[in-house]
């Protein structure tokens, strides 16, 4: 009996040894050194750790500078090690469950690449993560997400990239600008017009990478002006195929009544050279789809990109003339969230791709029908008082716009480069707006009331032309840059306006007005620059640049009276000629060695001003012709610092000079709000101020750690600011007149702080962003000078968390507060706050069946106008995937589900502070189908169309 109970005792120590030894080893580090053929140790190799069983990712890391690695405190569960490295073949190795708590490989050997089979190996490789420098190269494939996913699914799903609730994507502490897709900007600037839109199943790998600005690109100096850009890398039976989806859609608004629907369509032909993209669509769901958020799935190719506009050097253009970029337009109108509204548009976009030739041409039509109003009350501060307004405002706007455009690039040879842009845009507006303004004391007894009915129509069209042509001598890093452009702008516009007001304690109660106005407006630009670069040495090298600007207006102004027969109104018709001569020319030298750049210029600048002004083309001039020159030299200094372990410094320091605008000078009289006057003043000279930048970017590559900072100061040695007299007039009320002057000083400070980490690496993911500004406006009211004083503070927290793929939530909140001083009325001083909180979910809860929804809260408070309103908005949908194919898609949704959205801003001006409310689309239900369009070239061969 003893010896059983002995037996079963020690029986039991060794289940209990094994079991404590079983829990030492539930958690493993696992470590490695990474050397060449040479015995070299290998820094910067990326090493993946995946599932053993379906090779999803989850962990990584790079190599450190003595070729180490390490993975702590992973789970004990057998792992799948993958090594790769732009120099050498990749390594995969299996690592089984381990009865140890360190996991020592050694030392792990890779041999060297070449250069042939490279394509050839990284294709092969399917590494998750490929890390080349300041690139870092993501196969899609290998991050799951659900059938119907977007590409903005997908990113959300790929470490070191960050996409916060509005589709705003990050990635190293910058904002991603752009996308291309396929090395092509096919969907515009809006990086959101391809990542809410394409399909995560068409994308074969995300490439995110420093694009070069102009100016480096030009002339191969490191400026530090890089911008963060993302590639879509197409599947290969993408890119030879054809692809599409339609959508059809109807549904209810509960609160209006109102049947409510949206359809859309678009289809994609590829191949090795030729691109052909059609769309289609229309609603009148205020553009914003059927919880979809793809509204603007064309918005153009490479047509237009201010990446290539022809300006070289540095200073900006000098003038306050406001000159038609090339670009603009698009497919979709514009809208800012009021009202509502019904859509149509439309275009087709093509690109021809050669190793000689890019070539792309693109038109696309687009109008909008708008319903909106407004309710606004406005304080306003006086030296010694304050008065109230409060405005009722509706509008019924048409617009519509044919934009036409094409790019070609001629890559002569490999020393000569010619691009050539056109883009031409016609439109019409056609609009009514009425308002009612009741004008109160700050007792809140009436002082006079102002109605305005004002029938507005406007037609226009501009054509832009530019060429540029680049020059690549035989001695390394001496180039020549040339760019010639001409931009036109013509517009009628014709507006009927009706003004009544009505004086509660004038003899006088009602005084009407009814003016016809007709404006004639033409503009044209002639403008060229000229670039040459010289190298000096190995580190130095010189610029210099020659930027000419030829500009002129024409504009005619005829206000008649239609209470009297339409006689012509003097004191509301003008008349009158503008031209600007502007020459600037300028040089730089530049150091560049190990990742420091450095660059010191200057540039002498001549602006030349003739202005004629007369009631009519005909008639005497009103004053005599107004003749200005402005000579000034313009410094230009920035440094750009590249430590070796991800780490970028940027500081830059210019002086900017910018000529009046016409408006400032004679602005057209304007009879819409007889309570509010402006006048020109020919006396004005040009604004001048400093402004100072600099900014601070780390990238951890081991633990895809993001931190950004930067700061940004602004100080006027003389800003144009409008000074403002306002007076109360007996029997009519205050009245205003504002008058463009020089001003001196005024400042602004702006610092940002953004990071990004993951908590747990492909699973949970932590977004820190804030900022502060300080803004100083001084402005004169009735001759006292009054400063606003202006504290903004922001901050920003979100999560994202992935913990399948079949689920994912996003959560993100943001504080906001304004602190205004008004040193004419301390007592004025108000504080502005908007709060906000956000998430999301979306879940995969069958096969084929997901689920998605988001609630979003908002809070606008301001104690000084009793403002304290919330929001509180939610968003649902239920979508099933249906066919062998999955084609088809069905989709019910409901929007604003506790019906409160609308339209809330708080606005503090230099000597006022305003709120507004607009009604929006609330809460409606949809129901859509949408097929999907998909089909692939075949061995036989065809027309590419």
């Amino acid at each position: 009996m003893r010896h059983l109970i002995k037996s079963v005792f020690l029986a039991l120590v060794l289940v209990s040894f094994s079991l404590i030894g079983k829990a030492q080893v539930s958690q493993i580090t696992i470590k490695a050194q990474i050397i060449d053929e040479n015995d070299e140790i290998v820094p910067a190799a990326t090493v993946m750790l995946l599932n053993s069983k379906d090779s999803t990712l989850i962990n990584y890391t790079t190599s450190d500078s003595q070729g180490n690695f390490s993975f702590k405190n992973v789970k004990n569960s057998g792992y799948l090690l993958k090594i790769s490295h732009v120099s050498f073949m990749p390594v995969q190795k299996n690592i089984p469950v381990s009865n140890q708590a360190t996991v020592d490989l050694g030392i792990i050997k890779l041999e060297p690449i070449a250069e042939i089979l490279m394509e050839v190996v990284i294709k092969s490789a399917q590494a998750p993560i490929f890390i080349k420098g300041d690139t870092v190269e993501y196969d899609a494939r290998l991050f799951k997400v659900p059938p119907g996913s977007t590409v903005e699914d997908l990113l959300k799903r790929l470490p070191g990239i960050d996409v916060d609730v509005s589709g705003n994507i990050s990635s190293q502490g910058k904002d991603i600008r752009r996308v291309y897709v396929d090395g092509k900007t096919f969907f515009g600037d809006d990086p959101k017009s391809a990542t809410k839109n394409l399909d995560a199943q068409a994308i074969s790998k995300v490439q995110v990478y420093d694009d070069k600005s102009e100016q480096e690109r030009l002339t191969g100096i490191a400026d530090g002006n890089k911008e963060k850009v993302m590639n879509l890398e197409l599947k290969d039976e993408f890119k030879k195929g054809h692809f599409g989806k339609a959508t059809l859609a109807g549904g209810f608004d509960d609160y209006r009544k109102k049947l409510l629907w949206a359809s859309k369509a678009n289809f994609n032909r590829f191949n090795e050279k030729h691109q052909l993209s059609i769309i289609g669509f229309g609603n009148n769901v205020n553009q914003t789809g059927v919880n979809w958020d793809d509204y603007s799935e064309f918005k153009g190719s490479a047509a237009f990109s201010n990446r290539d506009n022809g300006d070289f050097g540095f200073g900006g253009d000098g003038s306050g003339f406001h000159v038609m970029e090339i670009g603009g337009g698009g497919i979709m109108g514009y809208f800012d969230g009021k009202g509502f509204t019904k859509n149509y548009g439309g275009g087709v976009n093509y690109n021809y791709n050669t190793k000689k030739i890019n070539f792309n041409a693109s038109y696309s039509y687009n109008q909008t029908d708008l319903n909106s109003e407004t309710f606004a009350n406005r304080q306003t501060f006086l030296t010694d008082t304050s008065y109230l307004l409060n405005t009722n405002s509706a509008s019924d706007v048409f617009r519509n716009s044919h934009n036409i455009s094409s790019r070609i690039e001629h890559n002569i040879d490999s020393s000569n480069t010619l691009i050539f842009k056109i883009y031409g845009r016609f439109s019409g507006n056609r609009s009514i707006d009425t308002r009612t303004q009741l004008f109160k004391t700050i007792l809140d007894q009436n002082i006079n009331k102002n109605f305005t009915n004002e029938t507005d129509t406007l037609d226009s069209k501009v054509i832009n032309t530019l060429a540029i042509y680049n020059h690549s001598f035989k001695k390394r890093g001496r180039k020549f840059a040339i760019s010639g452009a001409f931009n036109y702008y013509q517009s009628g516009r014709m507006e009927n306006l009706i003004n009544k007001n009505e004086f509660f304690s004038a003899t006088t109660e009602l005084e009407q007005i009814n003016i016809l106005n007709s404006k004639d407006n033409d503009d044209n630009t002639i403008k060229s620059s000229v670039l040459y670069v010289e190298p000096l040495s190995k580190r130095f090298s010189i610029f210099g640049f020659y930027n000419f600007r030829n500009y002129s207006t024409q504009s005619k102004n005829l206000g008649t009276d239609a209470l009297t027969n339409y006689i012509m109104v003097d004191s509301l018709s003008i008349y009158y000629q503008n031209k600007e001569m502007f020459n600037r020319v300028g040089t730089s030298i530049n150091y560049n060695w190990e990742g420091l750049n450095i660059s010191l210029g200057g540039a002498f600048q001549s602006i030349n001003l003739f202005n004629k002004y007369s009631v009519t083309e005909n008639s005497p001039l009103l004053v005599p012709e107004l003749t200005k020159t402005y000579n000034n030299f313009i410094p230009n200094f920035t440094t750009y610092y590249e430590f070796p372990n991800n780490l970028h410094i940027n500081l830059g320091y210019s002086y900017d000079i910018d000529v009046p605008s016409i408006s400032y000078l004679q602005p057209i009289p304007n009879l819409s709000n007889r309570f509010y006057k402006t006048e020109g003043n020919p006396d004005l000279e040009p604004e001048s101020y400093h402004s100072t930048d600099i900014s601070w970017t780390y990238w951890n590559q081991a633990s895809f750690t993001n931190i950004h900072a930067s700061a940004y100061y602004y100080y006027y040695d003389s800003q144009i600011v409008y000074n403002q007299e306002t007076k109360f007039v007996e029997g009519l009320g205050y009245t205003t007149i504002m008058k463009p002057e020089n001003l001196s000083g005024g400042q602004s400070v702006t610092a940002y702080l953004w990071s990004s980490m993951p908590i747990v690496k492909t699973i949970l993911t932590l977004r820190l962003g804030g900022s502060y500004s300080y803004r100083e406006s001084p402005v004169y009211i009735n001759s006292i000078r009054n400063t606003t004083n202006t504290n903004s503070y922001r901050l920003n927290l979100g999560f994202n968390l992935t913990l399948s793929s079949k689920l994912s939530l996003s959560l993100g909140s943001s504080g906001s507060l304004s602190d205004v001083s008004y040193s004419i009325q301390t007592s004025q001083n108000q504080n502005i706050i908007n709060l906000s909180a956000s998430t999301g979910i979306k879940w995969q809860f069958a096969k084929k069946s997901f689920f998605e929804a988001n609630y979003d809260f908002t809070k606008y408070q301001n104690d000084r106008f009793e403002l304290n309103e919330v929001l509180h908005l939610a968003n649902a949908s239920i979508r099933q995937i249906l066919g062998k194919n999955n084609k088809f898609e069905l989709r019910l949704a409901v929007f604003d589900l506790l019906n409160q959205n609308k339209m809330i801003s708080q606005t503090p001006g230099s000597n006022y502070i305003e709120t507004s409310i607009s009604p929006t689309l609330a809460r409606y239900y949809m129901l859509s189908v949408s097929y999907n369009i998909k089909g692939f070239e075949t061995k036989k061969k065809q027309m590419w169309w």
